[in-house]
């Protein structure tokens, strides 16, 4: 029978807990302000209740638009519909082996039956509803800098915010300890967590709330996780244990430091422009307000009235004198061109920095891949490594996960599922592009005069075009012997065609003479 544990154990998930968030209120306050300066609802205030406050800017939404945007950018380089973000690739020598062993004189077949594979685990993880997760997850990394990428469940791929776990690195970056914790309601525990907490607890009420709190620690290379409700240690069936690469759990990070434990955000890069733009933006909409308003100044021993003034219809006659009045404003036009200035400035920083200013992708159903491949293009060169970080630490699991998740399994084999970084990671066009510009490379042998391309040794021109484009030549360029019986059949071809027509118009003019003949 599970008993509670007397004292809080520092291994135990609430002692675990207590521990690794000790000295990190600062940090919270920090990564909650630069959420408030983008995009509030990935890291509100713990004290946040969606009914009874809103999550909004403060006085400029430049950093919610500039964070949106980037984050959009990412789902659409990295998770872009009908495109594989994954590769299933068989080592070369295991290749051979396999080509060997079933007689193939090329890798067609293979490569139809890996890309099926890819096609239905993409067809996975689309029919999970995992995007609006994955949005949710890529805008936490962008205005927060650290979330917790949950693929324990195969039905669909979840996220933890900062707020609800805590994680120790040594200094390489590997994850030594972790913990995580879920708010929930004792009838709300699975069957067996209800049976084994009522046994320690018996006292406790179906609505009492609980805390689980999920710990895993590296031990010996593996990982191993072990779950408590409160301070009840549930049996080894709720535990877990994995190897580092099939580990369910990940600390992601924008930026990881050298030597952190958390990572720094794309909102934390740009945190002192946005406070600025926040602080002009405010200053700007006061000052407009104030040049907006006006009084008229009447003298009172002069001969206008201000009730004329006020009451009166648009173009009726009044006793007045013109002097008598005199319009009263702030003059302060020069000082708002000033702050405007200023203000257009740090807008530039600001959109330059969140790529705000290099949009190429249209307000369109349809989106060519040129534009995905620009847009990956932008994210390389602007963003140096960090979208590769993220194609390795995000994308890397999510393709193992969706994989288990359509029942693909590659354990024991050679296959391996690679994610290509950067540019690449549009594996697919990116073949398709150098296979077709080597097709039109080699079409334009075909526009050289025949005097000259009997002077030309045309292989070695192919297989140099073939290089240039990174084409195995092997594979989609024939032998010498193949061309040969290719150009003797063509050959025969056409004399058995010529050799047909002649006999047909021998014949029909053998008919021409006979009915002549009569």
């Amino acid at each position: 029978m599970t008993e509670p544990l007397k004292s809080l154990d520092p291994d135990s998930g609430r002692g675990m807990w207590e521990d690794l968030t000790r000295d990190r209120a600062i940090m919270m306050s920090r990564k909650e302000a630069q959420a408030a300066a983008t995009i509030p609802s990935t890291l509100p205030d713990e004290n946040y209740q969606v009914n009874n406050e809103g999550l909004t800017n403060g006085p400029t939404s430049l950093g919610n638009q500039g964070a949106t945007n980037i984050v959009n950018k990412l789902m659409l380089a990295m998770f872009a519909p009908g495109i594989s973000f994954m590769k299933l690739e068989l080592a070369a020598k295991a290749k051979a082996q396999f080509m060997q062993q079933l007689g193939l004189e090329d890798d067609s077949i293979l490569t139809d039956v890996l890309a099926e594979g890819e096609r239905e685990a993409g067809r996975a993880m689309e029919q999970s509803g995992s995007r609006p997760h994955l949005y949710e997850g890529l805008a936490a990394l962008v205005c927060v800098g650290d979330v917790l990428m949950d693929l324990s469940d195969t039905a669909a791929i979840s996220f933890i915010s900062l707020h609800d776990y805590a994680c120790k690195r040594n200094r390489r970056g590997t994850v030594l300890r972790l913990v995580f914790r879920e708010c929930t309601r004792v009838s709300e525990l699975d069957k067996e967590a209800q049976q084994e907490y009522r046994a320690a607890v018996p006292h406790c009420k179906p609505h009492d709330k609980v805390t689980i709190y999920t710990t895993v620690k590296l031990v010996n290379g593996m990982y191993r996780s072990t779950v408590y409700v409160e301070d009840v240690k549930l049996s080894p069936r709720h535990s877990g244990k994995w190897k580092p690469e099939n580990m369910p759990y990940r600390c992601l990070t924008w930026r990881l430091p050298l030597g952190q434990s958390y990572g720094v955000s794309l909102a934390e890069d740009y945190s002192s422009d946005l406070g600025v733009h926040a602080t002009v933006s405010e200053a700007l909409a006061d000052g407009a307000v104030l040049a907006s308003q006006f009084r008229w100044a009447c003298n009172p021993a002069g001969q206008t009235q201000p009730e004329d003034i006020e009451t009166g219809m648009n173009g009726s006659v009044i006793p007045a004198n013109p002097d008598d009045l005199k319009l009263i404003f702030a003059n302060m036009g020069q000082q708002l061109q000033t702050v405007v200035t200023v203000e257009d400035i740090f807008s530039r920083r600001i959109g330059r920095g969140f790529l705000m200013n290099t949009a190429v992708t249209r307000n369109a159903e349809r989106v060519t891949v040129e534009e995905v491949r620009i847009q990956a293009q932008e994210l390389e060169t602007s963003l140096g490594g960090v979208y590769s970080r993220l194609a390795i630490d995000m994308q890397g699991p999510i393709a193992r996960w969706m994989l288990r998740k359509a029942d693909i399994s590659v354990q024991g084999t050679k296959i391996e599922p690679t994610i290509i970084t950067g540019l690449d990671a549009l594996s697919r066009t990116a073949e398709l592009q150098r296979l077709m510009g080597f097709l039109s490379d080699v079409s334009t042998l075909s526009a050289i005069p025949p005097e000259t391309r009997d002077l030309l040794n045309e292989q070695p021109i192919i297989s140099d075009m073939a290089a240039g484009r990174g084409v195995n030549r092997s594979k989609y360029v024939a032998t010498a012997d193949a061309i040969a019986e290719r150009r003797q059949a063509r050959q025969q071809a056409i004399a058995d065609q010529q050799a047909a027509t002649a006999g047909a118009q021998a014949g029909a003019q053998n008919l021409v003479n006979q009915g002549a003949a009569q």
